[in-house]
C-alpha cells in the first residue's frame, strides 16, 4: 500500500497540534473513483472564469487547493494515520535513491580532488 498525499501536511498537522492526519491511497485509486472525483471537483468550482481570473495567484490556488481536497476526501480511498507514520518506500525505490546518494558523494570528491590537483599545478 503506498500512502503518497496527505490532505494535511505533517508540519501543518503539529502546528495545529492534530494526532491523526489523512493520507489517500493513490495506488488503489480506480478509474471510475478518478472520474468520480474530475466530477466531484469540477462541480465544487463553480466560480465563473472572469471573477476567478480576477483573484490574486494565492487566492486562486487557495481555491483550487479547497475544492480539490473536498473531492478527494469523498472519492478517494484515504486511510487516517498518526503523525508520526512515515509511508513505507518500494524496496526498488529504496535501492535507486541509495545508488543516486552514493554517485552524489563520488561525484563530490571527485570535484574536491580535482579542485586540490588544479590549485596545486598553480604553485
Amino acid at each position: 500500500m503506498s500512502l503518497l498525499f496527505a490532505s494535511t501536511k505533517l508540519a501543518r498537522a503539529r502546528q495545529l497540534k492534530r494526532q491523526t492526519r489523512r493520507v489517500f491511497k493513490f495506488d488503489s485509486v480506480t478509474d471510475t473513483q478518478w472520474t468520480e472525483f474530475a466530477d466531484k471537483a469540477d462541480a465544487l468550482c463553480d466560480v465563473s472564469s472572469s471573477t476567478f481570473s480576477s483573484w490574486h495567484i494565492n487566492q486562486m490556488c487557495e481555491y483550487l487547493q479547497s475544492r480539490i481536497l473536498k473531492a478527494a476526501n469523498v472519492t478517494l480511498p484515504s486511510s487516517i494515520v498518526g503523525n508520526n507514520y512515515t509511508p513505507k518506500v518500494p524496496k526498488d525505490l529504496e535501492i535507486l535513491t541509495q545508488h543516486y546518494q552514493f554517485l552524489n558523494r563520488l561525484m563530490h570528491s571527485i570535484r574536491l580532488l580535482r579542485k586540490t590537483l588544479s590549485a596545486g599545478e598553480g604553485i
